[in-house]
């Protein structure tokens, strides 16, 4: 119990955060854990290839939009590949991207919206697709 304890205290416990399956323009993502953790928020999803054409997906360019208008990029690590994924029509790929806080908590942010358009492409053009994400 006191472990437990101490590394909720230090910031070691994961607080995780409810994500709904979105499809947008032949584009399918779908959360498989969100949660907030040692000041970032964690965010894995599979993302599908519905469309015709392949997809191009760059998680550098994946943001998190806060309610008040604030945009956050991507976490910038030391050891987190940053290449770009090839998704040819009907396949799916594993996208994980986390982002930390910059002057706020995420713990009293009560909503995000993933914005994943800037970095999914197809045929040279972004692809609209967001995901909300609430405590």
């Amino acid at each position: 119990m006191l472990l437990a304890t101490l590394l909720i205290a230090c910031g070691g416990g994961k607080t995780y955060m409810r994500a709904q399956t979105v499809q947008s323009a032949g584009v399918l993502v779908q959360p498989t854990d969100v949660w907030i953790g040692g000041h970032k928020l964690w965010v894995r999803v599979d993302l599908a290839n519905q469309g015709p054409a392949p997809l191009i997906v760059n998680r550098d360019a994946i943001v998190a939009r806060l309610p008040n208008g604030q945009t956050v990029p991507r976490a910038v690590g030391r050891t987190t590949v940053h290449n770009e994924y090839m998704i040819p029509p009907g396949a799916s790929h594993a996208v994980w991207v986390e982002f930390e806080e910059a002057g706020f908590d995420w713990h009293a942010v009560p909503q995000v919206t993933i914005d994943f358009t800037p970095a999914v492409m197809r045929a040279g053009q972004p692809v609209p697709v967001q995901m909300n994400v609430a405590p």
